[in-house]
């Protein structure tokens, strides 16, 4: 089959992306399952798209570089537009189209759409290009935002149409499926789990654990690695280490992701800035690193759709201790794996920290990546793409 994937922005060469493994894994999923796979993304400044049609290539696909600097979107997408919401949505997304619309008019028609990163990342234009074009298309959605509400107004329309009208919905946890169900109570939505991948290298050790290794020494080191903004709930993160440490003064903190003001504010006013290491925004190599590092990963997150630290730290072996948020329940399901705790509860997060602490060997690293294979690798990830094309190939057939 013949496979457009769509996304907003692909990790480009040498600069700092988080879930940079992500897109690439799915990609090539389709690669191995044999199909004709082109790639294309929004326009971005700075972006080097030589290097980009280098590395997807590396891949076995083919990226569609912008070639159209346009303020205007074609003028075909607007006719299809169902209203004014529709036009805001086309119009945000006017490079990409231009560079489908080109792209379709010079290698013909793909089989399928594959919208690959959300609903309004890549969702809307997939729903734009296949109505225009009488094309299947295919939205995996990673977006938090049904966990934290049901879509409302304009929003709402643009999200149920572009839902409505997609071949196959495919969410990143059982959780999300449930929500994004829930948002359209009166639609029947055709909504499937496709967890995220874990990159392969996780489940081999790096080279070297520096520089982690040299601040952990000898203590049992936490560890956590976002994009820190609220949602993640980075105080809570500290508060509960805080807590911990109080009574457990040979235990450390590892923090990958950019720290923000109140983050830096809160370990100074906690007293344990010596207890804490924050390397900054980390690379694929260095969440690698800080993976195997760490004796504990820990999420805090209000929501999240899927939790991709808690399988790469599992496909390290190393076991998890998460708020019940969305995606962790689908992940950490069992004890030998790590611990749940409510949400916002800092006693319960400081109370499953020292546990996992005080039974770590309990929790063989050997189970725990055999979980992580068995769910989450590369391998099973790409057969179940394989299995979503074939029956999408039935249906066209």
């Amino acid at each position: 089959m013949h496979i457009l994937c769509l996304l907003r922005n692909l990790p480009v060469p040498n600069q700092v992306y988080f879930k940079s493994g992500l897109f690439p894994a799915a990609i090539q999923a389709h690669v191995k399952a044999g199909h004709r796979v082109a790639v294309a993304s929004l326009k971005r400044d700075g972006v080097d798209h030589e290097a980009l049609t280098r590395q997807v290539s590396r891949w076995g696909a083919r990226y569609v570089p912008v070639t159209r600097k346009t303020w205007f979107p074609p003028l075909a997408y607007l006719k299809d537009a169902d209203n004014l919401t529709w036009l805001r949505s086309i119009w945000d997304y006017r490079s990409l189209l231009h560079t489908v619309q080109q792209y379709i008019d010079q290698e013909g028609k793909p089989d399928v759409i594959a919208a690959l990163q959300s609903t309004l990342r890549s969702g809307v234009p997939g729903r734009l290009v296949s109505r225009r074009h009488q094309i299947p298309y295919i939205l995996w959605e990673h977006g938090s935002v049904y966990l934290r509400g049901v879509p409302t107004g304009k929003c709402a329309s643009r999200f149920e149409q572009t839902l409505m009208h997609a071949d196959s919905v495919l969410a990143v946890s059982p959780q999300l499926g449930e929500a994004i169900r829930n948002s359209f109570p009166t639609r029947s939505l055709n909504v499937s789990v496709l967890p995220n991948p874990v990159d392969s290298r996780f489940f081999s050790p790096p080279q070297d654990l520096a520089p982690f290794a040299e601040f952990k020494g000898t203590r049992f080191a936490f560890a956590a690695w976002s994009k820190w903004r609220r949602i993640k709930r980075p105080d809570l993160l500290l508060s509960a280490f805080a807590k911990v440490h109080r009574q457990h003064a040979n235990t450390c903190l590892l923090i990958g992701g950019p720290m923000t003001p109140d983050m830096t504010k809160q370990i100074r006013r906690d007293g344990v800035g010596a207890a804490i290491f924050c390397p900054g925004t980390l690379d694929q190599e260095g969440i690698h690193k800080l993976a195997y590092a760490a004796d504990c990963c820990l999420i805090t997150s209000d929501f999240e759709t899927f939790a991709l630290s808690a399988v790469e730290s599992m496909a390290a072996g190393k076991p998890v201790v998460s708020t019940r948020c969305g995606g962790p329940e689908s992940i950490v399901t069992r004890d030998d794996y790590g611990r749940l705790v409510p949400k916002d509860d800092v006693d319960a997060l400081a109370e499953a920290m020292i546990g996992v602490m005080n039974q770590a060997t309990r929790f063989e690293p050997e189970t725990i990546a055999d979980h992580c294979r068995r769910n989450f690798g590369e391998q099973i990830f790409a057969e179940r793409w394989a299995n979503l094309y074939r029956n999408v190939a039935e249906r066209i057939a």
